[in-house]
């Protein structure tokens, strides 16, 4: 499907519609109604460099891809920081964010910090801590 299918469909009226249409407002065509209206300052004076129109399927297809990579359950956990600050570029609500279910509005548990490593879906946490054995010697009675 293309975007000129797209367009008729949605925009324009079928068949008999359109000539009624303008007999009733006395014109030829389309063309001599859009330059007796719009007024000849504002068209463009060089066509315009616009990409290609997409088709409603590929639109449709983009507009899921955007979609399936911002979802609440593939950013979470959200932080109480993250939720209220002033910037949000998620395409869901803060509050979605802040309350994904009903039953956290009465207890909620804000996390400190959000994803630890993306990469790996925190799988693959690293510990710093000293060794057992430090912390013996360290306790031991001197």
């Amino acid at each position: 499907m293309n975007s000129a299918s797209f367009s008729r469909r949605h925009t324009e009226p079928w068949g008999d519609s359109r000539k009624t249409l303008l007999d009733e407002v006395s014109f030829d065509g389309i063309n001599p109604l859009i330059e007796a209206i719009v007024p000849a300052e504002i068209y463009a004076p060089d066509r315009l460099d616009l990409p290609e129109a997409l088709s409603e399927s590929n639109a449709l297809a983009s507009l899921k891809e955007i979609f399936s990579k911002s979802t609440v359950l593939k950013n979470a956990p959200h932080t109480a920081q993250m939720v209220v600050s002033d910037e949000w570029h998620h395409l869901y609500l803060r509050e979605k964010a802040a309350f994904p279910v009903a039953r956290l509005r009465k207890h909620k548990f804000w996390p400190v910090v959000g994803r630890v490593d993306n990469l790996h879906r925190n799988r693959k946490l690293v510990c710093t801590c000293d060794t057992l054995k430090n912390y013996a010697t360290a306790q031991s009675p001197s």
